[in-house]
């Protein structure tokens, strides 16, 4: 089987990730707190701007999903951990804030909004039941944090039995964690999914002819862009 049949566009959907003002903005209170450039985060959005165009030209089914990370919401093993990580644990994404609010690109449509208090987005059962109604056996998951919010839903996409499709340019982390990102992007090469640049995908669900080794940029992670 190749690539190309996973990414059937009748059995495919696309989830948008942590695309928030606060995990994403120069003035949301992550980049403020932390000092981190988001030129990588700004440069992915133009271009997952364009494929989520794309995506609904060809039908797809979109979800997005905003996630809330304060002291309301997470779970006290995560207060725990935020804390001795980082010293100073931060609200991020709380509901009604400014920052809880989407980052660049919003929903348009006939797209979905879910919400999770947990990096794995499919914690929550209404986002299960929606891409279970949308036919998807194939899940092409965008947006940020790359070895945080990405790599969690991932992995959990994987184990229910979805085959599961990371465009390595629609997602990013900040520029000093370039490095995570990269790390995080081999490890789910190597079983979680499949890492595909995004014009492989939207080749697909154009059908347009497509060479089958495009599909395997990533034996090697090392200066990909």
């Amino acid at each position: 089987m190749e690539l190309s049949d996973l990414l059937n566009a009748k059995h495919s959907a696309v989830l948008v990730l942590g695309m928030q003002n606060d995990y994403c903005s120069r003035e949301g209170v992550l980049a403020k707190a932390r000092s981190l450039d988001m030129s990588p985060i700004e440069e992915m959005t133009e271009k997952l701007g364009a494929f989520l165009e794309d995506a609904r030209g060809s039908g797809i089914p979109i979800a997005f999903v905003q996630t809330t990370e304060d002291h309301n919401h997470m779970e006290e093993n995560f207060k725990t951990k935020t804390v001795y990580l980082a010293k100073l644990a931060l609200d991020l994404c709380t509901p009604g804030d400014w920052g809880y609010d989407f980052y660049g690109i919003r929903p348009k449509g006939g797209d979905k909004i879910f919400r999770s208090n947990q990096y794995d987005a499919l914690e929550g059962k209404g986002l299960q039941q929606w891409l279970k109604a949308s036919g998807a056996t194939t899940v092409v998951i965008t947006g940020v944090y790359t070895s945080r919010i990405v790599d969690t839903t991932v992995r959990s996409a994987a184990t229910k039995g979805y085959n599961v499709f990371v465009p390595f340019d629609l997602v990013a982390m900040p520029r000093q964690l370039e490095s995570e990102h990269y790390a995080a992007l081999t490890i789910m090469n190597t079983l979680f999914a499949y890492i595909v640049q995004s014009g492989f995908i939207t080749d697909v669900w154009q059908g347009k002819s497509t060479e089958k080794e495009r599909a395997s940029f990533l034996h090697r992670l090392v200066g990909v862009r």
